[in-house]
């Protein structure tokens, strides 16, 4: 899912219903290889980079970089095997 408002709402402050001149569209970017699992949500302004892999369930808030795997909510990297062989 993408959210692409950062303040959803129904209606302005007067309790008119709002419209398209109410909300800023918020961009989002998924650069090329990149997969989101199921039930991922990703929040506006974030970009994902070329073959990044979301989570499923997971919830992004922040950019996410070039071939990284990001779990969880908020998504946090998971530790690359290169780092996780060295320790």
């Amino acid at each position: 899912m993408f959210v692409n408002d950062k303040r959803p709402r129904a209606t302005s402050e007067d309790g008119e219903l709002q419209t398209t001149e109410d909300w800023e569209l918020q961009q989002t970017f998924v650069e090329d290889g990149a997969s989101i699992g199921s039930g991922g949500i990703v929040l506006g302004g974030v970009r994902i980079g070329r073959g990044a892999l979301i989570g499923a369930g997971a919830v992004v808030t922040r950019d996410v970089a070039p071939g990284a795997t990001v779990v969880g909510s908020p998504a946090r990297p998971l530790p690359t095997p290169a780092l996780t062989e060295a320790r």
